[in-house]
């Protein structure tokens, strides 16, 4: 089971990005995504995350 801590969230005018992490049964991610609000509609958005700590 995964499950998200956000760490910070901000934005303004029609961008916003948020810091999270992925906690996940392997062990913990980091990430942000990137949004676009058009009309009060999310109509974009992009997940990055850093790749899996492999010790």
């Amino acid at each position: 089971q995964t499950s998200f801590v956000v760490r910070e969230i901000d934005g303004g005018g029609d961008v916003a990005w948020a810091q999270w992490t992925a906690k996940t049964p392997a062990g913990e991610i980091d990430g942000c995504g990137l949004y676009r609000v058009r009309d009060g509609l999310m109509t974009y958005y992009k997940d990055y995350m850093n790749a899996p700590d492999s010790r």
